[in-house]
């Protein structure tokens, strides 16, 4: 299965091609990529799906970036036609499930994590977070 790593960095040029660069010389390949990187802050944040999660997270905290968490995804084959994502979607809604990792990869495809395959640490507790 798939891994995201949601990545905290500087926000400043050449940021992420140090990033990718470290991944590429690793041989490490990105299935998707997402990011949040808004012009006057200092940190941006980034997404990967990638297969080797433990790998790609020593890689990237030996480049200096701070991997603030991992976990399973699914990579969902999709159309690039209307209607489609609200189609997966409720698929997951359908089940009850509350999507909360969810962007484009390479080749149509969807990556897609929900609350359920978090991984559970002492102290932390998601359903106090509806309330």
């Amino acid at each position: 299965m798939l891994t995201d790593l949601r990545i905290v960095l500087p926000n400043r040029p050449g940021a992420v091609t140090t990033l990718c660069g470290a991944l590429s010389d690793a041989g490490i390949n990105v299935e998707g990529l997402c990011g949040d990187l808004r012009p006057g802050e200092r940190w941006a944040y980034i997404h990967l799906a990638v297969e080797a999660g433990e790998e790609t997270k020593r890689i990237i905290e030996e480049a200096g970036y701070e991997v603030t968490t991992t976990r399973p995804v699914h990579m969902v084959p999709i159309t690039n036609e209307p209607g489609e994502l609200a189609r997966v979607l409720g698929e997951y809604s359908e089940k009850g499930l509350n999507v909360d990792v969810i962007y484009i990869a390479s080749g149509n495809r969807l990556v897609v994590s929900t609350e359920d395959m978090i991984e559970h640490r002492f102290g932390v507790n998601i359903q106090d977070a509806r309330t």
